[in-house]
């Protein structure tokens, strides 16, 4: 589901039409979908179904928040935002770890768990309409003055109108080059930023760390380790590890 999700057509299309906010909104509904199925599974086929509706909204959700908070956020913050999002998944897999420790033993442990992370979804849910829409999204829909609006709750209204010129500016510009091919993102800056982008995620696989959040309780059992208190101290390192990204 993630993979589906995520997929430049699908996300794209979402982003574009629905615009970010209501993404966001409706990846919290389906990720509440897919958790209620999960937790009121009584067969692997009906987990499996969980799994996948949670994971159509995982690959929207990656997509989309961190583009929203980059599009609302003053520039000077916007790597800040980005990077404090990085820091939020890493906190979130440690408090995941340390709720471990009180169902792990419990018949029914294993649902609780996914209630529990059915809090912070619905919290997203109920708080997104309250939030301004994206201005840029806005001007691409030619609502220049609901982005204008959008901007000022942010914003000073001088720096707002400012920022407003801008994007709008920006999206001319994008408009006059017509839309992207796919060979474009092989030559200049572009091609450079892709080639970091994928070798960064290609590390992050080689170097294991993905082998142990997935499968350490087992590794941890094999070689006679507490499971579930290593792979709380292994997530506590992920966590840490994140700082570093932060501060350099």
């Amino acid at each position: 589901g993630c993979i589906i999700s995520c997929l430049p057509p699908v996300s794209a299309h979402c982003i574009n039409v629905w615009g970010r906010r209501s993404s966001i909104i409706i990846g919290s509904a389906t990720f509440l979908a897919g958790s209620v199925l999960q937790v009121f599974a009584i067969s692997i086929p009906m987990i499996l179904a969980g799994r996948f509706i949670s994971g159509l909204s995982i690959g929207l959700l990656s997509a989309v928040v961190s583009l929203y908070q980059s599009e609302l956020a003053p520039p000077s913050l916007r790597g800040c935002l980005t990077s404090v999002y990085q820091l939020m998944i890493t906190a979130g897999i440690l408090l995941a770890s340390l709720i471990d420790h009180k169902l792990v033993h419990l018949d029914d442990g294993w649902r609780w768990a996914i209630a529990i992370q059915m809090g912070p979804a619905l919290i997203l849910l109920i708080c997104m309409p309250f939030m301004p829409k994206s201005p840029r999204w806005l001007v691409q829909q030619d609502r220049i003055d609901e982005a204008l609006d959008a901007l000022k709750t942010v914003r000073d209204e001088s720096d707002a109108k400012v920022e407003l010129e801008e994007i709008m500016e920006s999206h001319l510009k994008a408009k006059a080059l017509g839309e992207p091919a796919w060979r474009d993102l092989l030559h200049g800056r572009v091609g450079f930023l892709l080639l970091v982008g994928v070798s960064l995620q290609l590390l992050q696989q080689l170097v294991g760390m993905n082998a142990f959040m997935y499968f350490g309780p087992r590794v941890f059992q094999d070689i006679g380790f507490d499971p579930v208190r290593f792979q709380t101290i292994s997530n506590l390192v992920n966590f840490l590890a994140t700082f570093p990204a932060l501060l350099f």
